[in-house]
């Protein structure tokens, strides 16, 4: 089928690479999706948000392939494109930052990543508080960010802060805090902070009722999702 290049049939060329996408015929989505931002990008009718929803697009289809770089590369044009636009949600940017700041650590890019998670916290505590639950889950992220990039003191000061501030909010007993306690376990010991780290995992005991639970680098979780499309997506919190 021929579709005409005309910015009049922009949704007709992104539904089609949106579908493609999901057939996983990643080539021919890529395809489309090159289309439409090219002729958004001539058209004087081109927005900016619609220029920045193709690019998150784009580079939520170059994640499905496994290509960080240009999925990096999209997510931060989508982000340049949208730090320009005016009334754009802060949230907004932060959890594109989220995303951006866990494919940059796949690549071992940690000073990128780091600068992304550290815009993504300071934008939650402006919008929603320094101890906020969602706030924490991002806070949360940054540790873990710290801690791939092997600043694991760092790491374990950024982490202390979540857990005590996840009691003072749940209490003592609660599985989150349980669960972060255990983490701070497993990063204490790896630089031999052992009494620290006994402390800690006699907590997550207490709490989880686990004999022994060890938490690998590899099993770190970033999984707040941006989205492809321009929409608030906040950290999901599970209890």
């Amino acid at each position: 089928m021929c579709i005409r290049d005309s910015i009049s049939n922009i949704n007709v060329i992104t539904d089609l690479a949106f579908v493609y996408t999901k057939k996983s015929n990643y080539a021919t989505a890529l395809r489309l999706y090159s289309k439409a931002i090219s002729i958004i990008e001539k058209s004087p009718e081109g927005k900016k948000e619609t220029l920045a929803s193709l690019c998150l697009d784009v580079a939520k289809t170059h994640e499905a392939l496994g290509d960080w770089k240009e999925a990096i590369a999209f997510q931060q044009k989508a982000l340049e494109l949208l730090k320009g636009t005016e009334g754009i949600d802060h949230i907004v940017l932060a959890n594109i930052c989220v995303t951006l700041a866990e494919w940059c650590t796949k690549v071992k890019d940690h000073k990128t990543a780091l600068d992304a998670i550290r815009g993504s916290v300071q934008a939650y505590e402006e919008a929603y508080g320094k101890t906020d639950v969602k706030t924490l889950r991002v806070k949360e992220k940054l540790a873990e960010v710290l801690y791939t990039g092997e600043k694991v003191e760092e790491a374990v000061d950024e982490l202390k802060g979540v857990e005590e501030a996840e009691r003072a909010l749940f209490g003592n007993m609660n599985i989150k805090v349980g669960k972060l306690c255990r983490k701070l376990a497993t990063w204490l010991k790896e630089i031999s902070r052992e009494e620290e780290a006994k402390e800690y995992m006699e907590r997550s005991i207490k709490i989880l009722g686990v004999k022994k639970v060890s938490v690998k680098k590899q099993d770190v979780n970033m999984s707040i999702d941006s989205g492809s499309r321009i929409k608030e997506a906040e950290p999901k919190v599970a209890y």
